[in-house]
């Protein structure tokens, strides 16, 4: 396991985290599961309740490749990149197997119909039992409470949480607690990307380092001030602070 900022990162490989989570679910456990890339850990530091989102995670899986990068510097040979757009696919397809009940909750509410005919095409027996597109206003503005009454009313098996970073860590954070038994997942653009209203990094990118590049060159004005301060944050991060490798199975 890569200790990095004090968050606990897991350094399975994909099999065995996908097992750990459709047991997981199955178990009905409730918890939740981040996704964890540069920005994260960028915004760990700046924003004590962004790291305590994050330490307090059931998992936290490296959605960015230099976080695997790092945990290979420490010699956690397993560790794989597990990006959420890429990682919700999996996730559909044991949904589909165990016929569990989906809450979308994120995006537009165009997006949320989108996603949940794309996933009703492709994954019939998983049941998107209810969608929900938040207010766009700070978290802090937020009814968690109201919200989450209406998650709990669909009674899912998990959430699929697609906000940005910070703001899903924040919500999953708020509402874990107020979610018995339901699991909850960061995974960012991947419904969008689902609905097809934006398309991911190629797969020739995946793993290169390079992925953020192709973000920041189609959406510029929304990501050039992200990514100036998350690198160098990242970066002093390990000067400073350094990273970690703790004995664990995951």
């Amino acid at each position: 396991m890569l200790v990095l900022n004090r968050i606990k990162v897991t350094s399975s490989g994909i099999p065995e985290a996908a097992k750990r989570i459709e047991e997981h679910v199955a178990g009905k456990r409730g918890g939740y599961f981040c996704f964890m890339g540069v920005h994260g850990v960028s915004e760990s530091f700046w924003d004590s309740r962004v790291h305590a989102a994050l330490a307090g995670a059931t998992m936290v899986l490296p959605d960015g490749i230099p976080i695997v990068w790092t945990g290979r510097l420490m010699r956690l040979n397993s560790m794989e990149q597990m990006a959420g757009p890429v990682f919700i696919w999996d996730i559909l397809a044991r949904a589909n197997r165990h016929r569990w009940r989906l809450f979308l909750l994120g995006s537009t509410p165009k997006a949320l119909a989108l996603a949940s005919l794309a996933i009703q095409r492709q994954f019939p027996d998983a049941v998107v039992c209810g969608v929900y597109s938040p207010p766009f206003r700070p978290f802090d503005d937020w009814d968690v409470a109201t919200i989450s009454q209406a998650v709990r009313s669909a009674s899912p098996d998990l959430v699929i949480v697609g906000l940005s970073t910070p703001k899903q860590e924040m919500w999953m954070w708020r509402s874990d607690k107020l979610l018995p038994g339901i699991a909850q997942f960061g995974l960012g653009a991947a419904l969008d990307i689902v609905a097809g209203t934006q398309r991911d990094a190629p797969a020739l990118l995946r793993g290169s380092g390079f992925e953020w590049a192709y973000r920041l060159a189609h959406n510029p004005r929304r990501l050039w001030r992200r990514y100036a301060k998350a690198i160098p944050t990242y970066v002093w991060i390990l000067l400073r602070r350094g990273a970690r490798r703790i004995e664990a199975t995951t």
